[in-house]
């Protein structure tokens, strides 16, 4: 069995967190074998390996699509769908525009505010994501079903505890403000 989020030729996540403990030793290498294991993971979700060459959604068009079903007038702002999948408006706008090359989304104006444009599902886009659905269900049954109640409780408490400290501000301004520093600091050598 293979450690977390470890693929074929690459260092293990220990291996890895290792070296970047040693690189930087004030921070704790369980500190970086998590975060390795977070991006591991995540890298495997959004492109699962065997899938490139079937000719289904990635995640973010999935989501897009979802977003849209989940509302009442099949519908949304194209901020509101950036604000959805936590990304900036020109990758929504580029995720649309494939959309709707493809006839799964239209665009609509805003009827009072010509600078807003709706993102609208069509019939087509519908079905679409009715017929991925049962797929999405299905893998993420067979990736899930390695974890018992008790440690997928456990992993949801955990990872939403961590979202929360990603998000917090904080966290943000400190990044910034240990690049400032690095950076002033490479000027004045």
């Amino acid at each position: 069995m293979t450690q977390a989020g470890e693929r074929d030729g690459d260092m293990s996540t220990q291996e890895l967190a290792a070296w970047y403990h040693e690189n930087a030793p004030e921070t704790d290498a369980l500190d970086f074998a998590a975060e390795l294991a977070i991006i591991r993971v995540y890298q495997l979700v959004t492109v699962p390996p065997g899938r490139e060459g079937r000719k289904r959604f990635n995640n973010l068009r999935f989501n897009v699509l979802r977003l849209l079903y989940q509302t009442e007038a099949r519908q949304l702002l194209m901020s509101e769908i950036g604000r959805g999948l936590n990304v900036g408006v020109t990758n929504v706008t580029t995720l649309v525009n494939e959309l709707v090359a493809e006839g799964l989304v239209r665009r609509a104006d805003h009827p009072r505010d010509k600078r807003k444009k709706w993102a609208v599902l069509t019939p087509k886009g519908a079905r679409a994501f009715e017929a991925e659905l049962p797929f999405v269900a299905q893998v993420v049954k067979r990736l899930w079903g390695v974890l018992d109640t008790d440690d997928k409780q456990q992993l949801v408490r955990l990872l939403a505890k961590y979202a929360d400290r990603v998000r917090e501000s904080a966290v943000s301004d400190e990044i910034k403000a240990l690049r400032e520093a690095r950076s002033d600091a490479a000027e004045r050598r």
